[in-house]
């Protein structure tokens, strides 16, 4: 049960300890957190809204850019819905979401997972309910990349191949996130073997963004199919390892246990000799899922292992720590509204 464990262990450090960070009313409220994935079902009982209604949508066009204006900060989960692969922007391309669509919103699952597993809220508000998120406070911008399977960069089509990452960073930060949740990598265009924890184009993108925007936080996994005491070193994917990020490894085997690395995991350091991955995080959790029974009045949740759950759910930390600064609990612990401060990159 490993959200159950997660929020926990990411406080004080162990699975059954206290949650000294929610004590003190800290779930993420005022930060918003985007995730870059296959999209996400909003009809999720963590991300729903009450009125069960849609959220606002962006399309756009390669050539005229992203929309990034439809928004409604006052909604309680998902702020702003982005397809970066819709049949508007790349007409009769096979697999182009449908905006409004039935099934043209997660048409895979993973993007809701790692959705519910950075800010999923179910049930009583903030308060911890079944396999609710680290930071059941935060709001989200959903980017949706789409999903081709054999796609030869990051089987987002939405992304491009090779990987343009500056247009899609600045319209998640012109919708007001300042956490940006990555669990994908880059083939980089190869067939076979794909080039491991090197520093190509998109990187170099993460880095020059970061650096021109340094209030904002951009998180990714380290990707899998590693295997503890064999996996070669300087495994990981790009352009997780690049230097203005943070880069996520998973912990946990089949049990709740954080001391321990996920045999999937894959290692450092980048072929240029940095120390990567930064953190390690669990690796196996349950979360919200799409509506896998085709019932939207079920709460359908899994258990899903990968390094992919890993980096959501540092970035629902990387919330936490966010708001202790922006609502002025630094540095006397109490929220004070003369101590409040714009948070800085953490990279």
């Amino acid at each position: 049960k490993a959200n159950e464990f997660a929020y926990r262990s990411l406080q004080s450090g162990t699975a059954s300890g206290p949650t000294p960070v929610h004590d003190h009313g800290i779930y993420g409220q005022g930060q918003i957190i985007a995730l870059l994935d296959t999209g996400v079902d909003y009809t999720s009982c963590y991300l729903f809204e009450p009125d069960n209604s849609a959220p606002p949508m962006n399309t756009g066009t390669p050539g005229g850019g992203l929309q990034w204006q439809n928004i409604d900060l006052t909604r309680r989960k998902i702020v702003a819905y982005d397809f970066l692969y819709s049949c508007d922007q790349y007409p009769n391309a096979p697999g182009c979401d449908q905006p409004g669509v039935a099934g043209s919103l997660d048409n895979q699952g993973h993007g809701t997972h790692t959705a519910t597993t950075a800010a999923g809220d179910r049930g009583t508000p903030l308060l911890h309910d079944f396999a609710d998120a680290i930071a059941p406070g935060a709001k989200i911008v959903v980017q949706d990349g789409g999903y081709v399977n054999g796609d030869l960069c990051t089987q987002f089509p939405g992304v491009g191949c090779p990987a343009k990452l500056t247009p899609i960073f600045d319209q998640a930060y012109k919708q007001g996130a300042r956490i940006h949740s990555n669990s994908w990598g880059d083939r980089q265009g190869q067939p076979f073997v794909a080039p491991t924890a090197n520093y190509p184009q998109s990187a170099y993108d993460v880095d020059a963004f970061v650096w021109s925007h340094p209030d904002l936080l951009v998180v990714f996994n380290t990707g899998n199919l590693g295997q503890v005491g064999q996996t070669p070193r300087s495994s990981l994917s790009a352009p997780g390892d690049a230097k203005n990020t943070i880069q996520v490894g998973g912990t946990r085997t089949q049990s709740s246990d954080d001391n321990t690395l996920a045999f999937f995991t894959l290692f450092g350091p980048a072929r240029d000799g940095r120390i990567k991955p930064d953190l390690v995080a669990p690796a196996r959790v349950i979360a919200g899922d799409f509506d896998q029974d085709h019932n939207p009045a079920t709460c359908d949740d899994s258990r899903q292992p990968g390094t992919s759950f890993a980096s959501p759910t540092v970035a629902g930390s990387a919330a936490l720590v966010r708001q202790y600064y922006t609502d002025g609990f630094y540095p006397t612990g109490a929220a004070v509204p003369s101590q409040a401060r714009p948070a800085r990159a953490f990279s």
